[in-house]
């Protein structure tokens, strides 16, 4: 599930990720938080449809995924292809 996600969010098939999340989602990650103020399935889509967000740009590469009945975690390394800035990190000189 969570790489089928990760495909819908960066082909931006966003009626797909509304079928693989529930409305009250909770995304842990905290740039996503404070850049919407809110969370939720709809929340997560308008920070990854609306704005430049890590993976914009990026390639990224799954480390591993774990998930049971209520968390899911993927850490990943991103790679940026692209030199502008990402909403919530900081630009490298």
């Amino acid at each position: 599930m969570l790489l089928e996600l990760y495909d819908a969010v960066v082909g931006r098939h966003w009626d797909a990720v509304r079928a693989l999340l529930t409305a009250d989602f909770v995304d842990h990650n905290p740039d996503a938080r404070a850049a919407l103020g809110t969370n939720g399935c709809e929340a997560f889509i308008a920070y990854f449809r609306d704005g430049e967000t890590p993976l914009h740009g990026a390639q990224v590469e799954i480390q591993r995924m774990v998930a049971d009945a209520e968390y899911a975690v993927q850490p990943v390394t991103h790679r940026r292809t692209t030199r502008h800035a990402v909403r919530g990190a900081r630009a490298r000189r």
